[in-house]
């Protein structure tokens, strides 16, 4: 049986894994910064699920639904994502009124890899590249 197979009563532990993107141009000012992109993945299944802003660049449509699986996560993990995605994710929420839910566990790869290595640098680049991992996938945006 595989995990995907089990029911949510039967899950143990229900863990996202998701990155977001912004927009550059956007970022300029923080009143009028924006989800590009929002993709994540399940632990135990091997899809990975992507949203982007609709064709007016709004992200409201796109975080409305994000939302519903970031709420039902028993943990988030990311790189970086308790000082920058999972803030960024809960503020255009906030702005949205769309709910968050400010109590979901958070798996910071950036800062648990700080605490226990010593490394050069510590960014998702020069850590996939020490490890012979792959990578996200880069674009120009």
């Amino acid at each position: 049986m595989k995990y995907s197979d089990l029911s949510n009563e039967d899950k143990a532990v229900i863990i996202a894994a998701y990155n977001r993107e912004s927009s550059q141009a956007d970022t300029q000012s923080s009143l009028a910064s924006k989800i590009i992109s929002i993709s994540w993945k399940w632990l135990g299944e091997d899809k990975i699920h992507a949203l982007t802003w609709d064709k007016n660049h709004c992200d409201k449509n796109m975080l409305d639904k994000f939302m519903k699986e970031y709420n039902s996560a028993d943990m988030l993990i990311g790189q970086n994502n308790d000082r920058f995605d999972n803030r960024w994710v809960n503020a255009r929420a906030m702005k949205h009124g769309i709910h968050f839910n400010t109590f979901v566990k958070s798996f910071d790869i950036m800062k648990q890899t700080k605490r226990l290595f010593r490394l050069p640098s510590y960014s998702m680049d020069y850590i996939t590249k020490f490890l012979n991992v792959e990578n996200k996938q880069t674009h120009e945006g």
